[in-house]
């Protein structure tokens, strides 16, 4: 891959093997806003949000503990889920575990990924 982008080279050789390649824009995630880590969580009236996906009715929301250690960073999975023909997530579906260190900082991230209603993969966040 080039600054420029990558590179693709087309042939008329039929006896080569072919492959579809897409390029999709992203599932767009309204809140939690990207990157922005002051987001204060009310449990009782924040939801998981995005934009709607063209095609889409069913997403898979999948949250992950997120471990920071020098320049390392790791993700556990916490919570998956597959909902239909919804654009939100509300919190209070969440099972919330209290933490035993109350003084302790929690993050955690969100991916929601775009299916339609066969199953077929669109794109993900």
């Amino acid at each position: 891959m080039e600054d420029k982008g990558l590179e693709i080279q087309v042939t008329d050789n039929s006896d080569m093997d072919l492959i579809n390649l897409y390029v999709r824009d992203s599932v767009e995630i309204i809140w939690p806003a990207k990157g922005n880590r002051d987001d204060s969580v009310d449990i009782k009236h924040d939801s998981i949000a995005w934009l709607p996906y063209s095609d889409a009715s069913r997403y898979h929301i999948k949250i992950s503990s997120i471990e920071r250690k020098g320049t390392s960073t790791s993700y556990f999975p916490v919570f998956q889920t597959v909902i239909e023909n919804q654009t939100q997530y509300p919190l209070t579906n969440l099972k919330i575990v209290e933490s035993g260190d109350s003084g302790a900082e929690s993050e955690y991230g969100v991916e929601i990924t775009a299916f339609t209603t066969d199953g077929r993969f669109l794109s993900e966040s």
